[in-house]
């Protein structure tokens, strides 16, 4: 027969009953404006700077850096500015469709066919780029993301 150590429930029971109080959890907002302010404080952030985001882009180690200018708009689309000469040059500069989603996280997503996506089917899409961003955080005056479809081991 096993028998349960009657301090150990207690020391759970107590711990339960302390952790579900308080009146923190009524003051919040509902989460619908939660999101709404998440995403609408990215956008802010992705169109602040008046010449775009310097992005040094590396999909993998072994794929070598390429160079982008990403100047994000309010009427949601983004002009991209890259060192990408494939297709007669159209990556050079282009402008695509952009919007911020909320999945499991604010998500990036560059909507139509660009360069991001010219890159992601590269070597039968196992290139590892990306078209599709989840954002991590913003460190210093810089945003950070990261693939949402790559599997990172660390």
């Amino acid at each position: 027969m096993k028998y349960f150590n009657s301090e150990y429930i207690l020391l759970s029971l107590l711990f339960i009953l302390t952790s579900c109080g308080g009146d923190d959890d009524l003051n919040l907002p509902p989460v619908e404006e939660r999101v709404n302010a998440a995403v609408t404080q990215l956008e802010n952030n992705l169109v602040g700077p008046t010449n775009g985001w310097r992005l040094e882009y590396t999909p993998t180690d072994e794929s070598g850096i390429f160079f982008m200018i990403l100047d994000f708009g309010i009427d949601g689309k983004v002009n991209i500015q890259s060192d990408v000469i494939d297709n007669e040059g159209e990556f050079l500069n282009h402008t695509i469709p952009y919007r911020i989603d909320n999945s499991l996280g604010l998500e990036l997503v560059l909507e139509t066919f660009g360069v991001f996506h010219h890159l992601f089917e590269q070597d039968q899409a196992s290139f590892g780029a990306e078209f599709e961003f989840i954002f991590v955080e913003k460190e210093g005056e810089n945003l950070i993301f990261e693939s949402k479809s790559d599997v990172f081991s660390p």
